[in-house]
């Protein structure tokens, strides 16, 4: 009680991620070390690309939280299922604005559908 009010987190967003992720090996080395270490800074990241399949395993496996949205290409939308681990139907029935969101901290913890 009293104390400073605490600062908000600081985000860095980085829209269509892949162009970064699929750059030049230095470029992929820097984001795969960010994503490592940023937490740890009270630092978030949010990267946003379309297909799981941009994102190198490395970088994949520093994402806690992970938003899927409906893919209106059959082929993304089978691959961004899979990594959802959710039936393909799953995504293609999401209304405009809805998501799925999953946790791979908690792998028990079912997907859930986000609006």
């Amino acid at each position: 009680m009293g104390g400073r009010p605490r600062a908000p987190p600081l985000l860095v967003v980085i829209d269509e991620a892949q162009i970064l992720m699929g750059g030049s090996s230095d470029a992929k080395a820097s984001l795969s070390k960010y994503a490592a270490e940023a937490r740890k800074f009270g630092i978030g990241l949010i990267l946003a690309t379309q297909l799981r399949d941009n994102v190198p395993t490395e970088i994949w496996g520093n994402i806690d939280t992970r938003l899927f949205m409906q893919a209106l290409d059959p082929t993304e939308r089978a691959r961004n299922a899979k990594a959802a681990n959710v039936p393909e139907m799953t995504l293609q029935s999401l209304a405009r604005g809805q998501a799925i969101l999953t946790s791979s901290s908690q792998p028990n913890q079912r997907p859930v559908t986000v609006q």
